[in-house]
């Protein structure tokens, strides 16, 4: 099972990983205009080799595409003292959904190959 990390705005790599389910956590500050995340696995490995971060300024989106994958868990903490209501636009493969992102944990059920975008806080296109 392998997941690549890319971010849009600046692309910072990949990384391989083998879990069934992977933990996506999603966090920002609205004072340093960025959206942070975190992408670890539940494969055995040690905390500080599974996890991969990254940060992105407010012109894209975080991007993962996962093989062997079944089931990713989004962990939602957008502080809501810098954003008031908030949502992300987080999308499998071409069909997306607005979440509220304010301490909530989503499951999403995913197939090989599956592309997931991840949205700055508040989106609009």
């Amino acid at each position: 099972m392998k997941k690549l990390t890319l971010s849009v705005a600046v692309l910072l790599g990949s990384i391989s990983a083998k879990a069934q389910t992977e933990y996506v956590e999603l966090s920002s500050n609205k004072a340093f205009k960025k959206s942070f995340v975190s992408y670890y696995g539940d494969n055995g490995k040690p905390l500080d080799e599974d996890l991969e971060s990254n940060a992105l300024s407010k012109t894209g989106y975080h991007w993962v595409v996962y093989t062997g994958v079944k089931k990713v868990m989004v962990i939602l903490s957008d502080d809501a003292s810098s954003y008031g209501e908030t949502e992300r636009k987080i999308c499998i493969n071409d069909k997306c959904a607005r979440y509220y992102s304010q301490q909530r944990t989503y499951t999403l059920n995913v197939s090989d190959g599956d592309t997931l975008k991840f949205y700055y806080p508040n989106y609009n296109e």
